[in-house]
């Protein structure tokens, strides 16, 4: 292989090392778009929900009023 391409072969592999993954694939979504919808569009509605899920959990929250927290399923962050 020539010195330019090879040079060049190697600058375009540095640069795709440099982005991170998360960078890539959000851009391939852009690029190819994220499809597979339209067998949504052939389901049938089962329920209309009007309210929106965080005024559905504080619903929740304000039926149940004695919630326990288990304490051991806390996530400890040592250092």
């Amino acid at each position: 292989m020539p010195k330019p391409v090879a040079y060049l072969f190697r600058v375009m592999i540095l640069l795709i090392r440099t982005i991170p993954s998360l960078v890539w694939a959000l851009m391939w979504i852009r690029v190819t778009g994220p499809g597979g919808y339209e067998v949504y569009t052939r389901c049938p509605i089962l329920r209309e929900q009007p309210n929106e899920i965080v005024e559905m959990i504080i619903d929740d929250i304000d039926r149940h009023r004695d919630i326990t927290v288990d304490k051991s399923r806390y996530l400890t962050v040592l250092y």
